[in-house]
């Protein structure tokens, strides 16, 4: 990786980006190098940077929301990736970043609050840490649910997306009444968005009627089970005609899941 490691703040958030840009493998990065490219000088350039001073220790120590949204795409990846602890550091610290952030202007990083909060509460949810995921997406959830009164076009997909993971949470922890009734909630917001924007949101319609399906599944309520997995199949069909790389992969889950259940 190029030692392009330069003075000021600005220059040390470019520096984040290029650690992702060089350090992540392909091609799990790859939304996260389009970003990051907008903002980065030339591969060129940084190689012939290679002789310039490092940030200091202040200059590094900046709470840049930049540096902290590019922690939390980097949690993201380390977490697709099974790197559960690497994950839980940038989000932890990019936590940190926005939180401070917030307290200075909530009206512009409450919102990102939120969104590290809700990817920490699945990590969390993964590692089986039930407690601390709980907290992170009551917190996240709350943030949200403020938000969606002053901006719901902005907002509503929000706060569906934690609902959805609190059902996930409930499901884990076999309290079904609790994961029917966030995932419920989580549908109804998600199909209304869906109706405004099919090709944004109908995926989140077929991800949450999936969940529900497998809840189904486990709690032997086949026919409940059936029926969200059979709308889910139906959404995420025409989709993988469109998208295939990102939507067969759905087709096949919901068909494995639909061929498990008894006739």
């Amino acid at each position: 990786m190029p030692s392009i490691f330069v003075l000021g703040t600005e220059d040390c958030v470019n520096n984040h980006l290029i650690y992702v840009r060089f350090s992540l493998p392909k091609p799990s990065n790859s939304k996260i190098v389009a970003r990051a490219n907008q903002s980065l000088p030339s591969t060129a350039d940084a190689d012939r940077s290679e002789n310039l001073p490092r940030c200091g220790a202040e200059e590094s120590g900046s709470l840049s929301t930049a540096v902290a949204e590019t922690l939390n795409d980097l949690g993201n990846v380390e977490r697709d990736q099974n790197r559960m602890e690497d994950a839980r550091k940038a989000y932890v610290e990019a936590l940190t970043i926005f939180r401070e952030s917030a307290q200075k202007n909530p009206e512009t990083y409450l919102a990102d609050v939120a969104k590290t909060l809700n990817d920490l509460g699945k990590l969390d949810c993964d590692q089986n840490r039930l407690d601390d995921a709980r907290k992170a997406f009551d917190e996240a959830l709350t943030i949200r649910r403020q938000l969606v009164q002053k901006n719901p076009e902005i907002y509503l997909p929000d706060v569906a997306e934690t609902l959805n993971n609190i059902g996930v949470f409930y499901s884990k922890q076999n309290r079904t009444t609790e994961a029917r009734k966030a995932y419920g909630e989580a549908l109804t917001m998600r199909r209304e968005l869906a109706k405004e924007n099919p090709e944004a949101y109908l995926s989140d319609v077929g991800k949450t009627l999936y969940n529900m399906g497998e809840l189904g599944r486990e709690r032997k309520r086949m026919k409940e089970a059936r029926k969200g997995l059979d709308e889910a199949l139906r959404i995420y069909e025409p989709l993988a005609n469109q998208d295939p790389e990102q939507f067969s992969p759905d087709v096949m889950r919901v068909k494995k899941l639909l061929d498990e259940l008894p006739r």
